[in-house]
């Protein structure tokens, strides 16, 4: 699964939410974070929010990873396999839930429109991430979520919001939701659609300090 928005829609607190949600499952996680700050201070919210729906460990059944370059996000994708061996293997716990924001933030530092040939090798390395995360989910039985920025770009004759990555993630993401702001502050529009754009559902959310939340 995807999802994509503009910067400071929500994203990475539904992200977090997501994780915190396979928590309360007593369902372990991994996740991979790839902007230089990580938001402690949502994080804590959020998990305040959810004290009383957690065990006392369930925490424990996260972890966080730092991504600080695309060669490094790259070079752990492959080395994923042994992370969930070992969950399963030495601790007893496997992975049910991987989480990555952002997937191409990196990867979009890197592109230069006048190196063709670099840019070719990062998207053969952006599929290589890709098929290896698919191979992964269905190996393991694995939920997979993809945080995306927003990008827009010209399908069928018409300007569409996509994810950052374009046809690349639309090649190996089925599935994918666009959060979007509406007029009302802090109510946020999540639009499920497949990877031909087509809408399967809308709902909106309202976006609080503790994670968004029904109407």
């Amino acid at each position: 699964m995807g999802c994509f928005g503009a910067f400071g829609v929500g994203k990475t607190t539904f992200a977090f939410q997501t994780i915190i949600n396979s928590l309360t499952r007593n369902k372990n996680s991994l996740f991979f974070y790839t902007k230089p700050q990580l938001p402690i201070g949502k994080i804590r919210n959020i998990v305040e929010s959810y004290f009383d729906r957690m065990d006392k460990n369930a925490m424990r059944n996260l972890k966080i990873f730092k991504i600080n370059d695309f060669t490094q996000l790259h070079t752990i994708s492959f080395h994923l396999e042994f992370i969930l061996l070992n969950a399963i293997q030495s601790e007893n716990k496997p992975i049910h839930l991987i989480v990555i924001d952002s997937l191409t933030d990196l990867y979009k530092i890197n592109l230069n429109p006048n190196k063709k040939e670099k840019n070719v090798e990062l998207n053969y390395k952006l599929h290589q991430i890709l098929a290896n995360l698919q191979y992964l989910t269905h190996k393991y039985d694995l939920e997979l979520l993809l945080i995306n920025e927003r990008s827009k770009e010209t399908v069928n004759g018409k300007v569409v919001e996509n994810q950052s990555g374009g046809a690349v993630m639309n090649y190996w993401i089925s599935y994918f939701i666009n959060i979007k702001r509406t007029p009302i502050l802090n109510r946020r529009k999540f639009i499920l659609c497949n990877s031909n754009h087509d809408t399967l559902l809308e709902f909106h959310l309202e976006m609080t300090l503790h994670g968004f939340k029904e109407k």
